[in-house]
This record gives structure tokens, sequence and C-alpha cells, in this order.
């Protein structure tokens, strides 16, 4: 079996993904970070095509923040073990780690934009 230089590597590739697919996979779970913890620096969060191709390849050492934990919400493996090695062994198990559910991606979106409006509502309420 010829091993891939990554295990981000591997489930790329596995997975047939595009950029424009892994793209907004990364956008819809910085979405659901950002819900989760209100951290601004998961809003609006994007992975550039040439940040893509470099970890797709295995030719980079571990992305700065929000990266990693936004790989890490996308895949549910850690961002050092989606940086790291691919083995044998982990092979057969990737074909059972879970993908985003694009309908609870969308659900959240539609939360998020609800609470971001409620918000507003919210701040304009005490400014008038």
């Amino acid at each position: 079996m010829i091993r891939s230089k990554t295990l981000l590597h591997q489930l790329v590739t596995q997975r047939a993904m595009t950029y424009s697919e892994f793209a907004e996979d990364y956008k819809l779970a910085a979405a659901v970070l950002f819900q989760r913890t209100n951290d601004p620096i998961y809003r609006g969060a994007v992975v550039a095509e040439n940040s893509f191709t470099r970890w797709k390849g295995g030719d980079v050492s571990m992305p700065r923040r929000p990266a990693p934990r936004i790989l890490e919400e996308m895949f549910k493996l850690k961002a050092s073990e989606l940086f790291g090695p691919c083995s044998d062994e982990q092979v057969p198990v990737l074909l059972a780690v879970p993908v985003l559910d694009e309908s609870d991606l969308r659900m959240t979106a539609r939360s998020a934009r609800a609470h971001a409006t409620d918000a507003a509502a919210q701040l304009l309420w005490t400014v008038t």
C-alpha cells in the first residue's frame, strides 16, 4: 500500500475533495465554531487555495490559528494527527471518520444568523 504524506492528504484524496468543496466545508466549520465560542477569529474564516494545496501536499508545518481548530472541527481529528504521517493502520479507520453533515451545518448557519439578528436588535434597543 502506498502511504500518503499526511493524514490530511489521505482524507482529502480519499474523499476526492476539490478546493471548492474543501473551502465550503472549512467555512461552515468556522461558522460552527463561531456560534459555539463566539470567538471573532472564526467569523468569516476562509482558506486560500494555495493553503489547501500546501496542506494537501503535506509539505507544511502546523498552520496558524484559527486553521488547526477549524480543521479539527471538519475532520473530528486533532490537527497534530491531520498534519502527521498517515500509517497503514489508519487507512481502514479513515472510512469510518464522520464527515460534516451539510444539513446540520445549514441549520447551524441559520441559527447563527438568527442569533446575530437578535444581538443586533438588542443593540439597537439599548442605543435608542
